[in-house]
């Protein structure tokens, strides 16, 4: 019961973040990014249209997360849908929910998981 309070927590925190960064100007950020994509070994994540850009946050809470054992998993704020993949590839039988506030970012994430 604790592994799912800690990771219940990280993903809230993830959220949090997620809403300030909605609520300030993101433009500034969005230009100074050397790409529109972020490269992983098995995938790429494009992250250009999302609030939330692929950072080092959530490429450690997707690596951290155990999903082993996990039937159902609820991505909140999902950005670019960064965890969600990551999850899905370390276990494929799992029902993923990704849901965000942001439309441009659900857009992203669609294409991104597609």
């Amino acid at each position: 019961m604790h592994e799912y309070k800690t990771e219940i927590i990280l993903l809230l925190f993830l959220s949090l973040k997620h809403i300030i960064q909605n609520s300030c100007q993101i433009s500034d950020y969005t230009e100074k990014m050397p790409n529109s994509y972020f490269r992983f070994k098995q995938f790429t994540v494009h992250h250009d249209r999302c609030s939330m850009k692929v950072g080092t946050d959530g490429v450690l809470l997707g690596a951290w997360a155990d999903v082993t054992d996990c039937r159902e998993l609820l991505d909140v704020g999902t950005g670019s849908g960064l965890i969600s993949l990551m999850a899905a590839q370390r276990n494929p039988d799992v029902r993923i929910t990704a849901i965000d506030i942001h439309s441009d970012s659900i857009l992203q994430a669609r294409e991104n998981i597609a």
